[in-house]
């Protein structure tokens, strides 16, 4: 039985610096195509799925912020104080004289 070769280094090597030329119709064919686009627009070229992406982008940004701000004040104590005759409900600063109120202040009995 014969044994199985392996192919000597170079051959190897040429088969790998061959590999990108083997995409390249394929490339063209795109850069053709995009070409064709820009000169009809002005030469700037959108993508149809950017406002998709910019929604998605602003959206995952809006949840990693809320998911790390109720991860880092996640069992904080939370109190009450009056303030000028309201209620103000929130979480209790470090001393516990002031709360933090709905709209990102700090309130100070």
């Amino acid at each position: 039985l014969p044994t199985p070769s392996i192919p000597p280094p170079a051959a190897a090597a040429s088969a790998l610096a061959l590999s990108p030329l083997v995409a390249a119709p394929a490339f063209a064919d795109v850069v053709h195509q995009a070409t064709m686009a820009s000169k009809a627009h002005g030469d700037v070229v959108l993508h149809p799925d950017l406002g998709a992406a910019a929604i998605g982008l602003v959206v995952g940004v809006v949840f990693v912020g809320a998911a790390s701000n109720a991860a880092l004040h996640y069992g904080d104590d939370e109190g009450c104080l009056i303030h000028e005759q309201h209620e103000i409900c929130g979480r209790l600063s470090e001393g516990g004289e002031c709360v933090l109120s709905k709209t990102g202040q700090w309130v100070c009995a």
